[in-house]
């Protein structure tokens, strides 16, 4: 009987001691083998990132209040207009969203060299999120005369520039005339005429738009006699922008009057 009582006061302490098992202490993790979330990672200077694209192109070193410049491309490009303009694309990232963007283009060196500086300008007692700023931009090499020019950006040598002599305005395909709204206002551009269809960025591209009737009438008087001023539609549609009776006149006088032939398809 005894040993009975024994075992019957037993049960009681186990059961307690079961859920005091089963009570988790809350200065420990619930989950087996988990630890503290680790200590936050310093910021990385985005300055000690290495420049991409052009090669072996390192980032340009900071001089007095220059700051740095990533570079992916560097491309010269020849848009088809009359007469034929140049222009550099860049396309990058600068330090932060803070910095922007400079270039100096110099004039040709003795030797026909064009060395451009590319860098970046910020307040540096203005504090910024540490996240490179990508950009891509395009800027106009003007004021050329005839001749070759090699060009570079920051030291590295990128292209050649050919500009021939001056040709009168003549084009063996003719010109292509553009014209479309902008913010209810006709614009136009004339372009050198191709084999190839040309790219809606080629056709609206500032340097090359021509804005208002009169700008377009200047640019046309320009032109060798017996040229081919052609009407096209912009890319990407199937017919040339409707142009009203009253200035398809207007700009037909001045093709006569300059000995040009000017091609209007009839609505």
């Amino acid at each position: 009987m005894r040993q009975f009582i024994r075992i019957f006061l037993m049960i009681p302490t186990l059961c307690l001691c079961a859920c005091a098992a089963a009570i988790p202490n809350p200065a420990l993790p619930t989950q087996p083998g988990a630890a503290s979330p680790p200590p936050a990672a310093p910021i990385q200077t985005e300055e000690a990132r290495p420049a991409r694209g052009l090669p072996s192109a390192t980032p340009v070193a900071p001089i007095g209040d220059r700051g740095s410049v990533y570079l992916d491309s560097a491309v010269l490009l020849v848009l088809e207009s009359f007469p034929p303009q140049y222009r550099l694309a860049l396309k990058g990232n600068l330090p932060d969203p803070c910095h922007e963007l400079r270039v100096e283009i110099p004039a040709p060196d003795a030797e026909n060299r064009i060395d451009i500086q590319v860098f970046s300008l910020a307040d540096p007692g203005r504090i910024c999120i540490q996240v490179l700023e990508p950009f891509e931009e395009s800027f106009p090499l003007e004021g050329l005369t005839a001749g070759d020019y090699k060009v570079s950006v920051n030291g590295k040598y990128i292209g050649q520039i050919n500009i021939p002599a001056e040709t009168g305005g003549h084009s063996l395909k003719g010109f292509e005339l553009y014209t479309w709204k902008e913010n209810g206002d006709l614009v136009f551009s004339l372009l050198i005429g191709t084999n190839r269809e040309k790219t809606l960025g080629e056709v609206t591209d500032p340097v090359a738009t021509l804005q208002g009737v009169e700008a377009l009438l200047k640019k046309l008087g320009q032109l060798q006699a017996g040229e081919v001023v052609t009407l096209m539609p912009l890319p990407g549609m199937n017919e040339p922008a409707i142009i009203s009776a009253e200035l398809m006149d207007q700009i037909q006088g001045t093709c006569r009057d300059f000995s040009l032939t000017c091609q209007f398809p009839v609505h």
